[in-house]
C-alpha cells in the first residue's frame, strides 16, 4: 500500500491520483500492554497514507465525508 498508493500522485506528477479509502475493523489490545496492539506497526509503516481511527460512528461518518472529497489514500481503523 505504502509503495504503490502513497507514492502513485508524486510519482506521475499529479497526473494519476489514488482516492482509496480502506476499511478494517477495529483493533484489539492482543497482550497484557499497549505494545501488544498492532495500531503502532500501522502507523509507523505506512507513510503517506492517512490513518483515522474513529472512536463512535459520528465521528467515522465525517471522516469518510472529509476523505471522499480528498484525492489522497486513507485507511479507517472501523468502529
Amino acid at each position: 500500500m505504502s509503495d504503490d498508493l502513497a507514492s502513485l500522485q508524486y510519482r506521475t506528477k499529479g497526473g494519476q491520483k489514488a482516492p482509496v479509502i480502506i476499511r478494517t475493523r477495529g483493533h484489539r489490545l492482543e497482550g497484557v500492554w499497549h505494545s501488544g496492539s498492532p495500531l503502532g506497526m500501522i502507523l509507523s509503516s505506512l507513510r503517506g497514507i492517512i490513518v483515522g481511527v474513529p472512536r463512535n460512528l459520528t465521528q467515522a461518518a465525517g471522516m469518510y465525508n472529509t476523505l471522499i472529497k480528498s484525492d489522497e489514500p486513507a485507511l479507517i481503523v472501523g468502529v
